[in-house]
């Protein structure tokens, strides 16, 4: 699950939004394969965006995971983004059975408050719904309604 510390000031401000609107986002639609997950993604590290080729390297010497993982380009605001190098010429992931939680877990329903975003391609979406788990929690804590037996009229 991605860290609070990496929220933009604008995911923040939509997750406060729901929160007070009693909702939350979940994750519909279904991969269409169109493969721009794999191309331009950041990582993190200790709750950090990696912004450093230097720090990468270190971090490809110490985990596997990122070992799959090659620097393509750099966000305006200095966050370097990665291509995986897992991805074949159908889009389709090569190393399917052995790929990170990162990519199990695509899209995360927190990734809008990371400052990331589907593209129109992508047939997966985000939809604001309500937050069940929080009124199930707020049901669970009233105290249980005593239900009087029925009475005969007669």
């Amino acid at each position: 699950m991605p860290h609070p510390l990496l929220y933009t000031f604008t995911g923040l401000a939509y997750k406060a939004y729901l929160g007070a609107a009693r909702r939350r986002l979940v994750v519909a639609g279904s991969c269409h394969m169109c493969g721009w997950c794999c191309t331009r993604l950041n990582l993190s590290y200790h709750n950090k965006w990696i912004r450093s080729e230097k720090q990468f390297e270190k971090l490809k010497q110490e985990f596997e995971d990122y070992k799959r993982f090659e620097i393509m380009d750099r966000t305006l605001s200095g966050i370097l983004l990665f291509r995986c190098t897992k991805l074949d010429e159908n889009n389709l992931c090569s190393d399917h059975e052995n790929r990170p939680d990162y990519c199990r877990e695509y899209p995360h329903p927190e990734l809008p408050f990371l400052g990331g975003s589907l593209r129109k391609e992508c047939g997966f979406r985000f939809e604001a719904a309500p937050d069940f788990q929080r009124m199930l929690r707020k049901e669970s804590r009233k105290p249980a309604q005593i239900q009087k037996p029925p009475t005969m009229l007669g």
